[in-house]
């Protein structure tokens, strides 16, 4: 009699200690996936807004018109816009291979995850290796906009435009961000 409840309770404990670690690998695995979706839409942006720059804006082209073709080429997929980016001839060599790897990871998460990775709540190798990709993933976006910043600075440089006029732009650019900006 005395050994019913005992072993009642650690069976509970057990599934409490499961539920736990489950709620734990699952927390992870969203601010991962927050994370590597947030950089993901910050490239899709950056891609985005270089193409507009280096393949169809034109010397003296005032704010309103570069907008215009902002909102055009945004309302592009991530993969059309990097498609476009290509056949203009305008990727860097340094991306040829590695935008379109980068759409191949990012159509996977949105669209194949869920499906492919649900086992990572239940099992801790599966968790970790999923958090590992989408880190992957999170890092190499990270490290193409700084490559399309650096070509991004290159190209308008040897348009005539100065290093200071591009400090003093993102400088402003970062106040808005911030919310700082008066």
């Amino acid at each position: 009699m005395c050994c019913g409840p005992v072993i009642f309770t650690l069976g509970r404990m057990t599934d409490l200690h499961t539920q736990l670690l489950t709620a734990d690998r699952l927390e992870a695995l969203y601010k991962q996936l927050g994370l590597t979706l947030w950089r993901l839409q910050e490239l899709e942006g950056v891609v985005a807004k270089y193409y507009v720059l280096v393949a169809l804006a034109n010397r003296g082209m005032g704010i309103s018109e570069d907008l215009v073709l902002e909102r055009t080429v945004e309302g592009k997929t991530f993969g059309k816009t990097v498609k476009l980016l290509r056949d203009a001839k305008k990727v860097p060599v340094a991306l040829v291979e590695r935008l379109p790897n980068i759409v191949k990871e990012r159509n996977w998460l949105v669209h194949s995850s869920l499906a492919n990775e649900r086992a990572a709540i239940y099992n801790d190798a599966r968790c970790a290796a999923f958090l590992k990709r989408m880190k992957i993933i999170a890092q190499e976006a990270g490290a193409i906009i700084k490559v399309l910043g650096n070509s991004a600075e290159c190209f308008v440089m040897s348009a005539g435009v100065t290093a200071e006029e591009i400090d003093r732009l993102t400088k402003r650019t970062l106040e808005a961000w911030r919310g700082d900006s008066t």
